[in-house]
């Protein structure tokens, strides 16, 4: 794993997330699985902004920030690593 990539989404995802609910445990696994599956910070920030099918259309940030990050988890973990590059 890059671990420039991984402070660099770590710092964006700080940035966009603001004041949330999530447990840092579950912050650490989100910024982990964002970090393989996009291996780009510009690819991860625009999927935290995009509706999602899986989440009925919400956006990965909104469930977040209504601390739900654990459905993030589970769709992000069901993605092929840097499928999107």
């Amino acid at each position: 794993m890059n671990a420039g990539l991984e402070v660099a989404v770590s710092d964006r995802l700080e940035k966009v997330v603001g004041e949330i609910t999530a447990r840092p445990e579950e912050l650490r696994e989100v910024r982990r699985l964002m970090t393989a599956v996009f291996g780009s910070t510009t690819e991860a920030e625009a999927w935290l902004h995009t509706a999602v099918p899986a989440f009925n259309g919400h956006t990965p940030i909104s469930l977040i920030r209504r601390g739900k990050p654990e459905r993030v988890v589970e769709v992000l973990a069901t993605m092929e690593p840097r499928a999107f590059l």
